[in-house]
């Protein structure tokens, strides 16, 4: 099932709630991960040659480099796919990552918008979200096909 399509008002909230995770994007991603991990343990096996021990320094870059990612999505929302291919090459040919992980990270992320955005995490900005975060999903797991 092809995941839903963002209406012009879904893209304009992911834009404006966009602009509070610049400056963030090391920390939120961090934090991310860090709940991965914890929520969902298996996860841990993608990363061997990580120390996963909280606020590390490859945890902190590694979630800044999958929220600079993410933000290079929000940037191209109608060409998803053409933006993000060559991380879809990398995880499903390189890295062999089960695209399941993407919708826990995803997850993850979500939670990590809300505890920061608070009040401005709307609904309807967590629709927009989950919209958008599923086509990402999406996006990187279709080279598995």
């Amino acid at each position: 099932m092809a995941p839903a399509t963002l209406n012009v008002d879904e893209k304009q909230l992911i834009l404006h709630a966009w602009e509070k995770v610049l400056g963030h994007q090391e920390d939120f991603g961090a934090e991310a991960l860090e709940r991965m991990f914890i929520v969902f343990p298996p996860t841990k096996t993608y990363f061997p040659h990580f120390d996963l021990h909280h606020d590390s320094e490859q945890i902190r870059h590694h979630g800044k480099k999958v929220v600079n990612a993410l933000g290079e999505a929000v940037q191209h929302l109608d060409s998803l796919s053409a933006t993000l291919s060559k991380l879809s090459d990398l995880h499903a040919y390189n890295l062999r990552v089960d695209p399941v992980n993407f919708k826990l990270l995803s997850h993850c992320f979500q939670v990590v918008l809300a505890v920061h955005l608070g009040d401005e995490y709307t609904p309807q900005v967590h629709v927009a979200f989950d919209k958008f975060l599923a086509a990402v999903s999406a996006v990187l797991a279709e080279k598995y096909r």
